[in-house]
């Protein structure tokens, strides 16, 4: 009896592009390896919102409002996520000198150092399947 779940696709179905293929479920799947954050996409989503932050800070030395990083999601996810972050030692929520009202969300060594580990998996996983360029 086979696998009530199996998939078998169309005699006239056809990737395009297979190798590229593997390599994208590759990454997806390493990212389970990486921790919790990944667990749900409004942790992915927070977690490349951090590091495009991040990436901005080192260009703008601007910070970025926590307001800015619950788009598409509610305030309330991001923030429940935000605190999971803090809980984990990834981030630190510290408040305005001008405004006590506001807070600014501040990534920990553990953060930058899952950042740098999460690239290096994904650049050996595309490494593995085509020759990588970097363009200057």
């Amino acid at each position: 009896m086979p696998h009530p779940y199996s998939m078998t696709a169309p005699d006239d179905c056809v990737i395009q592009d297979p190798h590229f293929l593997r390599m994208q479920i590759e990454m997806h799947l390493a990212n389970d390896h990486l921790g919790g954050e990944f667990r749900t996409l409004s942790g992915r989503h927070l977690y490349f919102n951090i590091a495009q932050s991040i990436l901005d800070q080192q260009t703008t030395k601007s910070r970025q409002s926590l307001k800015v990083l619950s788009d598409p999601f509610t305030d309330r996810v991001i923030r429940d996520r935000i605190k999971e972050f803090e809980r984990g030692g990834l981030i630190q929520l510290i408040r305005s000198d001008n405004d006590k009202r506001t807070k600014h969300l501040v990534p920990t060594n553990k953060l930058l150092h899952k950042i740098n580990q999460h690239m290096n998996l994904l650049r050996q996983i595309g490494e593995q399947h085509m020759l990588l360029i970097e363009k200057t």
